[in-house]
């Protein structure tokens, strides 16, 4: 796997607040990258019975013209996140031909256009979240 040399932010904690609703963050990819690493770092989750579950998806090419179509790519998201999870970081691995293991890395290749799906569940959810990532070529 090439080493990644592009710096991209999904969602900054810092600048966007703490998420407390559904959010999706649709990406275009670099142009050479058939990977990424994304970088995800959790404080604790307040509400009650908090979960984040974070996903990717990939943009399926739709024969109507201005339709956009996503669907998850297989294997692609982080460990649900809850009370007894949260406060840490975690790392997924995007890459064809790496070794695959569940919520950590999935051998694919990606699409040029990606959304990041953010679920926040639970009661009044609060998340303090924060996603980087590193396209890789």
């Amino acid at each position: 796997m090439a080493k990644g040399d592009s710096l991209f932010i999904v969602r900054s904690e810092e600048e966007s607040g703490s998420l407390t609703a559904d959010a999706n963050v649709d990406l275009q990819c670099k142009a050479d990258a058939i990977g990424c690493i994304l970088l995800l770092d959790v404080d604790t989750l307040t509400g009650s019975s908090p979960t984040l579950d974070i996903k990717v998806q990939g943009l399926i090419p739709s024969a109507a013209k201005g339709s956009a179509v996503y669907a998850d790519i297989p294997g692609c998201s982080f460990p649900q996140l809850t009370t007894s999870n949260d406060d840490t970081q975690h790392t997924l691995t995007i890459y064809p031909g790496v070794a695959e293991t569940s919520n950590i890395s999935v051998s694919q290749t990606l699409p040029q256009k990606i959304r990041i799906v953010l679920d926040a569940g639970g009661s009044s959810p609060v998340c303090p979240v924060t996603i980087v990532g590193y396209w890789q070529s």
